[in-house]
Order: structure tokens, then sequence, then C-alpha cells
């Protein structure tokens, strides 16, 4: 922020100092809402502007001195602009992004509806088997169906499940044991570079 103060005064001070008038230079900053025509149409006419300058000073003596004050008037009012433009391009973006989070939100909203009135709409008689989903809220406070937790896995499921997992963790081993000796045989010691006459 203390950076972006002082190269807002630097410029306010270089283009003062080099002949831009105090009013065109408070034009520019005190344009709360310019539009992207506005600033092209700005940095239009500053290159008529400074075209202008470079060609009385290419008609006058100390040519060097007075293109370099030329250039640093152009850059420092070209600054202002682009910053211009950055703030317009972020306020763009800022305003895309709450558009797109509103529509996200009500998408979200309406399909909670409809989960809401499936839920309600599919009333069996009584008796029946009813799997009504339960809706909990996730993470981004909405609601969402959660499902039901599976019934315990029977003896069966497990053993084949724990010698599934046993199997899997020999066959990496395995791999580690075949990388290493991989390793071990690729790291034969390497011939010494010849020495420097």
């Amino acid at each position: 922020m203390l950076r972006s103060r002082c190269c807002t005064g630097l410029v306010v001070f270089l283009v003062s100092l080099q002949g831009m008038s105090w009013a065109q230079m408070s034009q520019l900053n005190t344009q709360s809402d310019p539009s992207r025509a506005q600033i092209e149409g700005d940095r239009k006419a500053q290159a008529e502007y400074f075209d202008g300058k470079v060609r009385n000073c290419e008609s006058g003596f100390a040519v060097s001195e007075c293109l370099t004050q030329v250039r640093l008037q152009r850059l420092a009012a070209l600054a202002a602009l682009n910053r211009l433009e950055r703030q317009l391009n972020d306020s763009d973006r800022s305003q895309l992004a709450e558009q797109q989070l509103e529509i996200s939100r009500r998408k979200q909203t309406e399909h909670t509806a409809k989960l809401i009135e499936q839920a309600r709409g599919s009333n069996k008689p009584k008796g029946a088997d009813q799997s009504i989903p339960i809706l909990v809220k996730s993470s981004g406070a909405t609601l969402v169906p959660r499902t039901e937790p599976s019934t315990q896995l029977s003896s069966a499921q497990r053993l084949q499940n724990s010698q599934d997992f046993q199997r899997k963790q020999d066959e990496a081993q395995e791999r580690r044991k075949a990388a290493i000796a991989r390793l071990k045989v690729n790291a034969k010691t390497a011939a010494p570079l010849p020495v420097a006459p």
C-alpha cells in the first residue's frame, strides 16, 4: 500500500514537473469508474499530445534532454492509465465471480428443493419399505442426501479383504526390494575424469 502511494506521488510529481497540467492529472485520478472506451480515448489523446511535444523537442536545442523528459512524462501518464485499466479489470472480474457464485447458489438451492420434493413425493403406503434419503449439511452449507451405512461385512468378506491387503503389501515389498537391487547394480563406480595437463 505504501509502495503504491509512493509510486503515485512520484508519478504526480514527475508529470507536474514535466509540463502536464495539474488539471489533466487530477482528471485522470478522479475518474471513479472510467470505461474502456474512455481509457482508450485518453491513450490516443496522450499519444497525440506527446508526439507534438517530441516534434517540439526535435526543433530546438538540447534534443536528448527534452526527449528524455517527454519520455518520462509519457511513461507516467501511461502508468496512470494502466492503473485505471487494472482497476476496471479487477472490478469486472469480481462482478463476474459474484454472478457465477450467485448462479451456483441458485442451482444448488433448486437441486436441494428438488431432492426434498422427491423425498416427500415418494411416500409409500405404511408398512412398505421406505428409503427416504436423509439430508445433511455438507461443507458448502447445503443439504445433500446421505447414503445409509452398509450392513456389517460378513466374516468371509473380512477374511478376503485382509488377504487382499496382505497380498498387496507383499507385492509392494517385492517391488521395493527389486528397485533397491537395480539401484545397487547401477551404482557401479564411474571411472574418474581425466586430469587436465
